[in-house]
């Protein structure tokens, strides 16, 4: 799972050192706890949120200046969802 998050920033050409960094934050974000972990939990893999939160780490593992989303939330935990929203609002007043 960690390489799959990982992927997008190696087709860009980002150095892997600073791709395991640009990591560990989405993966932390999507599955409290995990910190640099790259397994994805019990409880993730029979939901079935989990491609969501891939998702939503790879995007943003790219660190994109925009991000455009469908229902990014809709299919993930409410504790995750919540997590997520307030990651994304905060994520956004620091961009600002």
């Amino acid at each position: 799972m960690g390489a799959t998050v990982e992927e997008p920033l190696a087709n860009f050409g980002v150095a892997k050192e600073e791709r395991r960094e640009r990591v560990r934050e989405p993966l932390a974000l999507v599955w409290p706890g995990t910190g640099a972990r790259v397994a994805i939990p019990a409880r993730i893999q029979r939901g079935g949120s989990a491609s969501a939160c891939v998702g939503i780490a790879r995007a943003l593992a790219l660190q994109p200046e925009l991000v455009v989303s469908d229902e990014p939330v809709s299919s993930l935990d409410v504790s995750i969802r919540a997590q997520v929203l307030n990651f994304l609002r905060e994520l956004k007043k620091r961009r600002s």
